[in-house]
């Protein structure tokens, strides 16, 4: 699987200081300011890797409505919980670009910027070093659109110095997935569950690491396609060690499969596996 790079580039739009600036650190801007420039775009190359919008041969897209949320440090404070030179400021996808509520200019004072992104948007964020996420039980319904509304994904780039050159977040995937592929000669499988996955987990924005919670909970997973009566279903899950077992019900008789045990998964990585209806 190759992922396919996409860019994206924001509409420049004049200078609003925004209220999670550091009202010591506000500047006037003059004609010799540098407007901040993004390029957005997908960074993983990996065959394994896994929304926004996934196409069966794992590529990544953003659709329209998509929203980034992005933090953005001055100097070397670090990322904080709150009081950053920009705190949770969303970017919204649409008509082929991205549009912000307030758009922003490098400091003239020369300081450095840090930038630190994710998707989905959650406007109630107070901590992105420690932001309490789940995945969705569901992931089946409505053609999948909790599953995409989920993939969680992050990006960073720190240091950066004024520059006319654009700012590129490379957003890489923070969850695992899970795929299984069912061959069936009927064209109407039964639904596919996951058994016994931690849905929890804390996410560090930051250092980009995940701690899975300790919820367990049955994930009904999403029918993604069909090739020649094999039947492909996908989930998404926080990186944990655990088994891989899934189950099945079908003219009144459960089917269990475990293909693996005690699996390592690790963010924007894929697990296959492949079974036949008995």
């Amino acid at each position: 699987m190759n992922i396919q790079r996409i860019l994206y580039i924001l509409a420049a739009l004049p200078l609003v200081w925004l209220a999670g600036c550091d009202k010591n650190d506000e500047l006037p801007v003059d004609t010799t300011s540098q407007e901040i420039v993004f390029d957005i775009l997908f960074a993983d190359d990996d065959p394994s890797t896994t929304k926004v919008a996934t196409a069966t041969d794992f590529t990544s897209s953003w659709e329209t409505g998509d929203e980034v949320g992005v933090y953005i440090v001055k100097g070397n404070g670090g990322l904080k919980a709150s009081g950053n030179w920009v705190d949770n400021m969303a970017l919204t996808y649409g008509g082929g670009a991205w549009t912000a509520s307030t758009s922003l200019y490098y400091p003239n004072d020369g300081d450095k910027l840090s930038f630190y992104a994710y998707y989905p948007y959650d406007a109630g964020m107070t901590n992105p070093n420690a932001y309490a996420f789940n995945v969705p039980i569901d992931q089946a319904s409505n053609s999948g659109e909790y599953y995409k509304k989920n993939d969680f994904l992050w990006a960073k780039l720190e240091n950066v110095s004024k520059s006319d050159n654009s700012v590129v977040l490379p957003f890489s995937h923070a969850l695992a997935m899970i795929q299984i592929a069912i061959y069936d000669n009927e064209s109407t499988p039964p639904a596919v569950n996951l058994l016994n996955v931690i849905t929890d987990c804390t996410i560090n924005l930051a250092d980009q690491s995940i701690t899975p919670g300790s919820t367990k909970n049955t994930i009904q997973m999403w029918r993604r396609h069909t090739i020649n009566l094999t039947f492909f279903r996908w989930a998404l899950v926080p990186p944990q060690t655990m088994d891989i077992r899934f189950v099945w019900t079908k003219n009144s008789t459960n089917y269990t499969v475990t293909p693996a045990t005690n699996v390592t998964l690790t963010s924007g990585n894929i697990k296959k596996y492949t079974t036949t209806q008995p």
